[in-house]
């Protein structure tokens, strides 16, 4: 009887040491949790200062873009000679903060096409579907009427979760996901297809394209000639023909004559059909030193510096030919716009279909940024815009790392790593 009450004793006592010990296992691995969720978190708050700490770094370079002491032109032209282009050697280089690394490149955004102001035969050269094209320019544009297979506020009206057609510009290409035939996969990933709308198929270096990689909803240059004076506005009141006769202009009378008579010429390319308008170096002036807008910047123009053949043969009157001159014109850079006049290829026709969509300036940049710390990664995007001569960050969002890796054509890994003194920090 007693050995049976010694056994009962010892059978309790073994299962509450087994329940205690369940109960020690439980409670160390909560803790465990627990202290992995906070190292987690506190890698990733340690991930995101340092990626804000180099978007910080980026706005120096970019300060000095188009300096004439910075810019191997020597003039206001932002271009691939510029210290901003090779800022953290495009991706490539790993620089150590503190506990962190961050991986940055800056992009000038006149490289890239702007949703905002790309004509429907621009977009019809792109990956697009018709209904993408369409689509598009009916949500950013005013009217009621829908193109034929586009979509206004009918069209979302119906949708589950219904809403209106913006009628204005994009702030950002996320936005592109609220028009109709637009998806995050159409956006973001990868696409083998030829344009449907098609003219010729997009694909840089032979990969597949990702259409978000070429576009942008947020591109301006100066309305300055390369001396950073304010080009003259010849539909302005105030401008006469003895005015543009005077440096830097300098045109010929009859044609100065002419040019001052009218105030409602809509694009420098009507000028440069003009009658006296042949000779180079007086297309070169027009190019240069005229605008037909009062605004001290212009949204959209593709900045011939720095576009790749991917966005320059989106250019609908440009030549494959005429493309070309420009990639090999870009190594020795476009001082200024007018340039284009003198350059093989590029025919008086040419000139005046493409002279107010091209700059060789630009104010407004992409930074982007990868940071780790520990096994925490923070990707972010930001647009950056120079403003009164200061860079100033207009918006950022953060990315999927991975998509980000692939979006912006990054290696995986860096190729080496630069470590901060602290002194410079």
């Amino acid at each position: 009887m007693i050995h049976t009450r010694r056994g009962i004793v010892l059978i309790l006592a073994l299962g509450l040491i087994a329940g205690l010990m369940g109960i020690v296992a439980v409670v160390v691995s909560t803790q465990r949790e627990g202290f992995r969720y906070r190292l987690e978190m506190i890698e990733r708050r340690e991930a995101q200062a340092t990626a804000f700490a180099a978007l910080e770094s980026a706005l120096a370079p970019i300060d000095l873009a188009g300096d004439p002491a910075e810019s191997s032109l020597q003039t206001n032209a932002v271009s691939t000679g510029d210290l901003w282009f090779n800022f953290g050697e495009q991706g490539s280089q790993s620089i150590r903060l503190g506990a962190g690394t961050y991986r940055i490149q800056i992009v000038d955004a006149g490289s890239l096409v702007n949703v905002n102001n790309a004509t429907q035969a621009q977009l019809e050269r792109l990956p697009l579907t018709l209904e993408q094209v369409e689509s598009l320019l009916d949500y950013r544009e005013a009217g009621r009427d829908p193109r034929a297979n586009g979509g206004k506020d009918e069209y979302y009206n119906n949708l589950e979760r219904p809403y209106n057609a913006k009628l204005r510009r994009f702030e950002t290409l996320d936005e592109l996901l609220l028009v109709r035939g637009f998806t995050y996969a159409a956006l973001y990933e990868p696409n083998e297809n030829v344009a449907s709308t098609g003219e010729q198929v997009i694909s840089p270096d032979g990969q597949p394209v990702v259409l978000a990689e070429f576009l942008t909803a947020q591109s301006f240059s100066p309305n300055t000639n390369a001396q950073g004076q304010a080009r003259i506005n010849v539909n302005a009141q105030a401008t006469t023909a003895q005015r543009l006769q005077q440096a830097p202009v300098s045109l010929p009378q009859p044609l100065a004559v002419q040019v001052a008579a009218r105030k409602n010429w809509a694009n420098l390319g009507e000028i440069l059909q003009l009658p006296g308008a042949e000779a180079s170096n007086v297309r070169t002036s027009i190019l240069e030193n005229l605008t037909t807008s009062g605004a001290t910047r212009l949204e959209g123009a593709i900045n011939l510096n720095t576009a790749s053949e991917t966005v320059l043969s989106s250019l609908p009157d440009l030549t494959p030919d005429a493309v070309q001159a420009i990639i090999q014109r870009q190594n020795q850079g476009f001082a200024t716009r007018g340039d284009l006049a003198s350059l093989p290829g590029v025919n008086a026709n040419t000139l005046g279909a493409i002279a107010d969509r091209v700059t060789v300036s630009s104010n407004a940049f992409k930074v982007r940024v990868l940071a780790q710390s520990g096994t925490a990664r923070f990707a972010i995007e930001a647009d950056v815009q120079v403003i009164e001569d200061l860079p100033r960050l207009i918006m950022w969002r953060e990315l999927d790392p991975d998509v980000a890796l692939r979006l912006w054509r990054w290696d995986a890994e860096p190729t080496f790593e630069t470590v901060l003194a602290e002194e410079n920090r």
